[in-house]
């Protein structure tokens, strides 16, 4: 008997299925144990349960840390640690290994129904096996034999990845074929040939294969037509195009079809039949006919050699061109007959292996060699710290933090809105005097990390520190009024009536101020926004409390390191200067990110965009979708800021270290970036949720 897994911490592998959603699997805590072998699975990131989970699915899996990075497509290993030497720490844990699955002892497959069903006899006290399972299955999606047999071809051109193919291939068909044999075997032992109340086997099978009634009672047939096999007729020319087979070239390009496509392409929009274009060329002249069968010619010609000709428009333009121009310029210009049309070209360059479509993007500069000296710099005293650090864990904890600055629009662009007149939803238009014009506000956060046992891979736990807006309340010095058109439409004024004032002289209101180091204003008495100021009066008493609190309850002395950008206010004497002083009587330590490194913090690299994200989501849900004043736009920014979950902001730091780790392997480059899944180190698999003490 296989060992019970109840209450045991499981990896649940994934799997597709057809009529219902997709089974993405992950880590989790078995909570039921059924009798038939399955499982049913607790998820430890969303606490979601999967039930009648197959066993053949779970595997073992020693107390969760975060490894070795990883993307999505691979399980191959990448670098996750600089330091040589290092040697993974073993986190001890009161939970006991799972032992590898067992196959059940059960009967399974279609195959193990049929041998049971032959060894049925009428006067069973039960009805027949095949029957009863055929019936069982109404209630399981369409096509449900085919999944639990797993025999189906998947990634159908114009399938979703997983999805299986409507045909059947050769081993489902010879499997339908034998059980509609046993179906005809068994009909004989009932009277008149009638099947018993209520089973519709035929139908039945239809439903467990996905295919019609008509295919089912005609399959055996079909099958002995074909010699006994299950494959399907193969075209004779299947696999010859124009592109490769010079037999296909003959019989596409003709004189006649050139003529059709040269009449169609001097007559735009123009509709004229196919009879009509042969009328026409029937009564060409020889010299004409000729004409013809020159261009007919030179289509073949550019068809032989089209490979050649795709290649070099790609990589001419680097693929940043249109299956249009592409058409066109393969075949000499736009007003030339094309060969090969935008759509058969687009069929074949996308069938290419590693074809896909990418977005133009901008990466930072950091291709010099000063700056991938610097990055690489970072990455190796990053880990070089955090190797020292899990030396000493059983008495420091290290807190780690990140601080940045964001700016918050009134208004972004959002695509996919709904407009749904049968609904009675329109969309909504925003007018504005200048895209300049639009409100803004500037935030200020900070976000700090407790690693458990000083391993950044093993996770721990995130506090969001502060989140400070950037501008304070000053006095209007006059009313001011908001500008409206004139009644004959020659211009603008300002009305100076009450319900056209923004501001009243005397009255207080929040102003946007720019950021400096340390001026509080400048030469002109224009106030600006003091990072020596906000550090010494917020910041520092945000972290002191955080660092107490962990002290108290972790008994242990805590040592904090941080880092930002190199923006120029964070590099002003004074304000250098000030951070000296404050940490240095702690003996903390505050670094500063490498150039153009903007992965390199937490903020940039997850925090900012998903935060961007929720407040456009909330502007629509709270605010309809409509312009946001700069008070009700920072109310949405510090909801979403309290709403943003602790343990994805924990990932984040997790992420981190596999940045850092990914820098030191690319040299200080950013090769890692232009991969495929290049950013996916795998840890929203890797990491779970943990509610205990240990």
């Amino acid at each position: 008997m296989p060992p019970p897994l109840f209450g045991q911490l499981v990896h649940v592998a994934p799997e597709n299925f057809v009529g219902r959603p997709n089974s993405e699997g992950g880590n989790g805590f078995v909570k039921k144990d059924h009798a038939d072998g399955s499982f049913d699975i607790t998820y430890c990131m969303d606490g979601l349960v999967e039930k009648n989970v197959n066993r053949l699915r779970i595997t073992s899996l020693n107390p969760l840390v975060t490894t070795a990075r990883r993307t999505n497509g691979t399980d191959v290993a990448r670098p996750s640690l600089l330091a040589p030497s290092h040697q993974p720490q073993q986190r001890s844990s009161p939970l006991t290994l799972t032992q590898p699955p067992t196959p059940p002892t059960s009967p399974r497959g279609i195959q193990h129904i049929i041998i049971q069903s032959r060894d049925w006899s009428k006067y069973d006290c039960h009805p027949n096996p095949l029957l009863v399972h055929l019936r069982d299955g109404r209630s399981k999606p369409k096509a449900w034999l085919r999944i639990d047999e797993g025999d189906y071809n998947k990634y159908e051109k114009g399938k979703k990845k997983g999805e299986m193919k409507s045909h059947l291939n050769e081993l489902e068909n010879n499997k339908l074929v034998t059980i509609k044999h046993e179906l005809e075997r068994i009909i004989h032992f009932f009277d008149r040939g009638q099947w018993p109340n209520g089973f519709t086997p035929h139908a039945d099978l239809a439903y467990a294969y996905g295919v019609s009634v008509r295919k089912v009672r005609h399959c055996v047939n079909s099958h002995l037509r074909k010699n006994g096999s299950g494959k399907r007729k193969v075209r004779h020319d299947a696999g010859k195009t124009i592109l490769n087979s010079p037999e296909m070239r003959q019989k596409m390009y003709t004189p006649y079809n050139y003529f059709k496509k040269l009449q169609r392409k001097n007559n735009p929009g123009v509709s004229i039949r196919d009879n009509e274009l042969k009328e026409a060329y029937d009564k060409l002249d020889e010299h004409q006919l000729h004409e013809m069968k020159l261009g007919a010619e030179a289509e073949k010609s550019i068809a032989a050699n089209i490979v050649s000709e795709i290649k070099t428009a790609l990589q001419k333009t680097n693929g940043c061109i249109s299956w249009e121009r592409l058409a066109s310029f393969i075949a000499g210009g736009e007003n030339k007959v094309q060969p090969v049309s935008s759509i058969t070209l687009a069929k074949y360059v996308t069938a290419t292996e590693g074809f896909r479509y990418f977005v133009t993007q901008t990466l930072p500069q950091c291709t010099t060699e000063h700056t991938k000296k610097w990055r690489k710099r970072w990455s190796t005293n990053f880990h070089i710290f955090w190797e020292g650090a899990k030396m000493v864990a059983n008495k420091v904890q290290v807190v780690y933090f990140h601080i940045d600055e964001k700016w918050f629009y009134s208004l972004v662009i959002r695509m996919h809105n709904k407009c749904v007149p049968a609904l009675g939803v329109q969309g909504v238009f925003n007018r504005i005097h200048h895209k300049n014009s639009i409100d803004k506000t500037l935030a200020i956060c900070a976000c700090a990390f407790v690693p458990r046992e000083n391993d950044m891979r093993k996770g721990g736990n995130a506090h969001k520190l502060t989140i400070t807006r950037c501008g304070g309340m000053v006095e209007a010095k006059k009313d001011s009024y908001k500008r409206v058109q004139k009644p004959d439409g020659s211009g603008f004024h300002y009305p100076k009536v009450p319900e056209n004032r923004l501001r009243k002289k005397g009255e207080y209101y929040f102003e946007n101020w720019e950021i400096t180091g340390s001026k509080v204003c400048d030469k002109d008495g224009k106030s600006k926004f003091s990072l020596a100021k906000w550090i010494a009066d917020t910041f520092m008493k945000d972290l002191l409390d955080l660092c107490r609190d962990l002290e108290t309850k972790l008994g242990k002395r805590i040592h904090v390191r941080g880092q930002w950008d190199n923006a120029s206010p964070h590099t002003e004497h004074f304000l250098l200067a000030l951070i000296a002083e404050l940490f240095g009587e702690y003996g903390w330590v505050w670094t500063t990110q490498p150039a153009n490194s903007p992965l390199t913090n937490i903020m940039d690299a997850a925090i900012f965009p998903a935060l961007a994200k929720m407040v456009s989501g909330l502007q629509g849900v709270l605010a309809g979708g409509h312009y946001l004043h700069c008070e009700v736009l920072w109310q949405l920014v510090k909801k979403a800021w309290d709403d943003y979950p602790l343990d994805r902001l924990a990932r984040t730091f997790v992420h981190h270290s596999q940045v850092a780790a990914a820098i030191y392997a690319c040299d200080g480059g950013d090769e890692f970036v232009q991969e495929r899944n290049g950013l996916s180190f795998g840890v929203r698999k890797a990491c779970r949720l943990d509610y205990g003490d240990g």
